[in-house]
Formats: structure tokens, sequence, C-alpha cells
């Protein structure tokens, strides 16, 4: 029987230089799309943002189908798509980041929350308030069972559900989360 210790694989793994080198370098090439697509945005190069956004998605699908950095570079693309009025191409971006999200952590995660929060803002750009306070409502709940009652992000997503849910005409029971909200809000720290 073959005994590997933790030195042996370390020796091993240093003996591979390609293989680590080129995990380096992947990291350093998406975080330099990223970078460079943000700093386009900014700019206001939006084919140039979109180009490295792009680019971006393209290595981190390389990291694997459920890395955070996938998910992340889905986001940017679908933000700069939104802005840009191209809610086809931006929604399935979102909902995909989503999915990986869901997959890397699990469906009561904060961070699916936060991914909830994103697709439910796109909805809500657009007018469709009834598609969003499901979302809303889904990252609501997921934060109270995940959060401390009063952490700034389960306030957050009090005030965001009871905004669409105003929206959508329940006016009574949007008045009763933003009460609960703004009592938290103004609750003494302990």
């Amino acid at each position: 029987m073959i005994r590997i210790t933790s030195r042996c694989l370390l020796v091993g793994l240093l003996l591979q230089p390609s293989w680590w080198g080129h995990v380096v370098a992947q990291e350093v090439m998406w975080k330099s799309h990223i970078h460079a697509g943000a700093e386009a945005y900014q700019l206001g190069d939006l084919s140039e943002a979109e180009k490295e956004f792009q680019a971006a998605v393209d290595v981190a699908a390389e990291f694997g189908p459920e890395d955070p950095r996938l998910a992340m570079s889905l986001d940017y693309l679908a933000a700069l798509y939104q802005d840009q009025g191209r809610y086809a191409e931006a929604e399935p971006l979102y909902k995909q980041s989503l999915g990986i999200v869901e997959n890397a952590v699990g469906p009561r995660h904060p961070f699916v929350a936060k991914s909830l929060d994103i697709l439910a803002k796109f909805y809500c750009d657009q007018g469709l308030h009834a598609r969003a306070e499901s979302l809303y409502q889904r990252a609501l709940t997921i934060r109270q069972e995940a959060l401390p009652e009063d952490h700034p992000d389960v306030v957050q997503s009090m005030e965001n559900y009871a905004a669409v849910l105003r929206q959508t005409g329940q006016i009574e029971k949007a008045d009763e989360i933003e009460a609960r909200a703004k009592a938290i809000r103004i609750r003494p720290a302990d």
C-alpha cells in the first residue's frame, strides 16, 4: 500500500509548475478582464466593456460550472446588457448566475438572497413587479432564517419587498412590513 503524505503531495504539486502556473495565469487573466471591463464601462466604451466582460465569462468558465467567478462575470455582463436595454440577453445571464450560486452554496444561503435581489431589481426596473415579488419574498425569507433580525441585509430585504408590494397594490401588507423595518432601523444598539 502506498502512503501519500501531505509532504509528498506538496512536492508532487511543486513539481507540476505548468499546472499551477496555468491556474495562477487564469486567475490573473480573469481579474484583468473584469477590471478592464469595469474601466471601459466607466469611460462609456460599452463595446469594449462587453468584449472584456465576455472574455471574463469565458475565462471563468474554465474554473468550473459552479465557480463564483463565473456567476460574478455573468452578473457584470448582464448588468451591461440591462443598462443598454438588452433585456432579452440580460435575463438568462442573471438566471444562470443565480443557478450557479444556488448550486455552489445551497438554496438557503444569504449569497442566494443577493442573487435573488439582483434578478428582482432587474424585473422591477422593467416594471415587471409581479415577477419581482416572489424573488424579493424568497430573499427576505432566506435572510430572516440565516441572519439576525437587525442585520442590515434583513432590513433592506424588508424594504425591497415592501416596495414591490406597494407597486402591486398590496398597500396594507407593504405598510406593515415597512413599519417593522423602520422599527428595527431605529432600535438602539445593545
